[in-house]
């Protein structure tokens, strides 16, 4: 009966850390912006892959769902890393740094590609 508290718990608390880690990201995210789009790219790159212009999303979709992806990608995080809790801890933070890593190079990859002088597609 205790291991089932147990499993429940390690299962809640990687989540529970992405929740509490958000408001911190998002206002370390409003001082970022000062110094441009690139230093966002380096904490929320899934919501600056969102806003692209080479994806030819609407302006008012591209901002919510850009939006939405801030507030929602350290509690996913903490999802991936739940999932994981079977699996060593340095195997489920390295799943989640792939993981971010991958939306940064798809939010540069996706800003260069929206360069109008460059002609990737």
């Amino acid at each position: 009966m205790v291991k089932a508290k147990v499993s429940v718990w390690a299962g809640v608390f990687p989540i529970l850390i992405g929740i509490l880690v958000t408001p911190l990201a998002l206002q370390s995210a409003s001082v970022m912006a000062i110094s441009g789009p690139d230093a966002l790219t380096a904490l929320f790159p899934w919501a600056q892959a969102v806003k692209a212009a080479v994806l030819h999303l609407p302006a008012d979709v591209s901002t919510r769902t850009s939006q939405l992806l801030m507030y929602l990608q350290f509690p996913l995080y903490g999802v991936v890393m739940a999932k994981l809790r079977e699996r060593p801890l340095l195997l489920a933070f390295g799943a989640v740094a792939l993981l971010h890593v991958i939306g940064a190079i798809a939010a540069i990859l996706l800003a260069h590609m929206s360069n109008p002088s460059l002609r990737f597609y």
